[in-house]
């Protein structure tokens, strides 16, 4: 599970190096990345 994880981890770093997608994330407000990045710690945390 936290080896497909990092598989999703990595492919969403490669997808937001382009520079669209990179348009549309910096758009997005701090709220929605904090709730994301809380989320993914979470999701992290339970499958350790």
């Amino acid at each position: 599970m936290i080896i497909l994880l990092l598989i999703n981890f990595t492919s969403l770093l490669k997808f937001r190096k382009s520079s669209r997608v990179h348009k549309l994330t910096s758009k997005l407000s701090k709220v929605q990345k904090s709730k994301a990045l809380f989320w993914l710690n979470l999701f992290t945390i339970d499958q350790i």
